[in-house]
């Protein structure tokens, strides 16, 4: 409705690292082989929803706080 309330919630998801790389299980080839195959099966757009994905919404007040509320119950949940 024109002059109620809203809010604009916009969300970054990126991939993190930890620094912490695993000993192989198999050579450096076959590893490249295997991601390779494995990239290949995928689309351009899943591949880059692995590495970063931004969520826009425009929210009404309850939605607001329904929102906020699910992600602090996630985040306290750690």
């Amino acid at each position: 409705m024109p002059g109620s309330s809203f809010y604009i919630c916009r969300t970054e998801i990126k991939s993190g690292f930890d620094g912490y790389l695993p000993e192989p299980e198999e050579s450096g080839d076959r590893m490249i082989e295997s991601a390779v195959q494995k990239l290949a099966n995928q689309s351009a757009e899943n591949l880059m929803d692995d590495v970063y994905q931004e969520i826009k919404m425009v929210l009404c007040p309850s939605c607001r706080l329904e929102l906020r509320d699910r992600i602090l119950s996630m985040v306290q949940k750690k």
